[in-house]
């Protein structure tokens, strides 16, 4: 209890400290510029940054609120303000974190079987930064934030979930957030991205999501369409596992809502790469549940998101989603041939060019030209992002791909052990849901960086996190069911209550 109080008290120390120097800020910045948006963005930056310091549920909520409205953010700030108040969270969250594991001596979040595979991984990464090849420190510090950046959600959020009501926090958090994104992305679909452009001039490259002067691709509040569509293909996942996990009806109206909205959302990217890595992951689920029930609600509902694709959404199924665009030949070769390139740079180099050196199949070649123009950058840089695969080859060398590949199929292992060991419907449903997320993720992986761009990277993790404590609190479920039934036999049996320990000891046998 002493060393709860003291936890308490220090927190809420450096808690109201931050808060104090955030206000002052916005105080000092409202008095000398009169910036009314800024003052009140730096006030609810203290508050928030007060809230992540004092809980963890905090700090992981205030990551999925900035992980879903990224291109939002890069858009009124684009000085990168965004990219660092993501970093700023999550470090707090892993500040809060450690403190915690230090306090009550509860280390259970490091022995998730992740830990092995995510520690040589980061570890081999961080090696990259001093490659000979690298042409640019920032460039390599880039590069290792794009490769490591999101791994630790997984160990944050195992430590989160304990509870029934943790897991219904995060999926109401979750399905909120998407619901209002995809419904966002709806809108701007049909009215374009000029409210955009009166925010600020940081809204000019979305001018690129255009077809024409009537038509747009969606980008919602992410920083592309292919973003918005990858959020999208794995929150429809998780949506539908939600729909049968969350008992009361709002909870299900809303997860049915979200699915639906988010399968419409999905069409109004014109995101192909998504559209297909959730058809994987959605297979995956049925294939994993094997409950009728389940078949046909997951039918329906993704009937009724089509339904709803063809009045809202029509125009960018008839330019992106037809034959020519999803022909097999394209498919193959937008996936294969920087597969190939990242085989070959493999075969010539074998520990790797580097984290994201100018010369991997990345987003370095602009960065480099930007941080420091006068290095001269390889032409075949400027390759295609589309497969992370391919370019975990050539960046990472066989050792970092081979590791990459086991941290990826030690998550998916996880989600599948967590399907096994799931009985009830709505834990098994929930826990297929998950690994389908993580499946589509997989996928998606063959046609872009879907780890890295926010949500995708995260949701990944969290995922993961979710399906490795389903079992733990099913079986928890269950046991306080059957001591419930057996006391309320054993009070049926005699004429006054019984204690909890009587109850165990008569279950068991005692």
């Amino acid at each position: 209890m002493r060393a709860r109080a003291n936890d308490t008290l220090v927190m809420f120390a450096i808690a109201l400290g931050a808060f104090t120097l955030a206000a002052a800020a916005g105080l000092i910045n409202l008095l000398g510029h009169g910036q009314y948006t800024v003052a009140l963005i730096a006030l609810f930056a203290g508050i928030a940054i007060l809230a992540s310091m004092a809980s963890l549920e905090i700090a992981l909520l205030c990551l999925c609120v900035l992980s879903f409205t990224d291109g939002m953010l890069k858009g009124l700030d684009p000085t990168g303000m965004s990219v660092f108040a993501k970093d700023l969270f999550l470090g707090l969250a892993l500040v809060r974190w450690g403190w915690l594991n230090l306090v009550r001596g509860d280390w259970s979040s490091l022995r998730i079987p992740l830990v092995y595979p995510a520690v040589l991984f980061i570890v081999y990464c961080t090696a990259q930064v001093v490659n000979t090849t690298t042409l640019s420190s920032v460039v390599a510090l880039a590069g290792l934030r794009s490769w490591i950046v999101w791994i630790p959600v997984a160990f944050l959020a195992y430590y989160t979930i304990r509870h029934q009501w943790h897991v219904q926090w995060l999926l109401i958090v979750l399905l909120t957030l998407s619901v209002s994104t995809s419904i966002y992305g709806i809108v701007q679909y049909h009215i374009g991205f000029d409210h955009l452009f009166q925010l600020g001039s940081g809204f000019a490259f979305y001018n690129r999501f255009g077809w024409d002067e009537q038509t747009v691709r969606a980008t919602s509040t992410f920083v592309s369409p292919g973003t918005f569509g990858a959020a999208m293909s794995l929150m429809v996942i998780i949506a539908l596992g939600a729909l049968w996990y969350l008992q009361n009806w709002p909870g299900k109206a809303l997860a049915l809502l979200t699915a639906a909205a988010g399968v419409v959302g999905l069409g109004t990217s014109g995101s192909r790469a998504p559209l297909l890595a959730a058809a994987v992951g959605g297979v995956a689920m049925l294939l994993l549940v094997r409950r009728p029930r389940v078949v046909w609600t997951v039918a329906i509902v993704v009937l009724l998101g089509v339904l709803m694709v063809t009045t809202l959404a029509s125009g960018a199924f008839a330019r992106r989603y037809n034959l020519r665009m999803l022909n097999a030949p394209l498919i193959i070769h937008r996936i294969m041939l920087p597969f190939s390139r990242g085989f070959q740079s493999a075969l010539d180099h074998p520990l790797g060019t580097g984290v994201a050196t100018g010369v991997g199949l990345g987003r370095a070649a602009n960065i480099v030209q930007e941080t420091e123009g006068n290095l001269e950058v390889a032409q075949e840089s400027w390759g295609m992002v589309e497969n992370e695969y391919g370019r975990a080859l050539r960046e990472l060398g066989i050792p970092g791909a081979t590791l990459f590949i086991a941290l990826l199929l030690t998550a998916l292992h996880g989600g599948l052990v967590a399907c096994r060991k799931c009985r009830t419907t709505a834990f098994l449903t929930l826990a297929a849901a998950s690994t389908g997320a993580m499946v589509c993720t997989l996928a998606q992986l063959t046609g872009g960086s879907a780890l890295y761009l926010a949500p995708g990277g995260s949701l990944f993790y969290l995922s993961y996190a979710l399906a490795m404590r389903l079992p733990e609190l099913e079986a928890v479920a269950l046991n306080r069911q059957a001591e419930e039934a057996t006391e309320q036999q054993a009070v049926a049996a005699g004429s006054r209550p019984v204690s909890r320990l009587y109850v165990r000891r008569l279950r068991h046998g005692l």
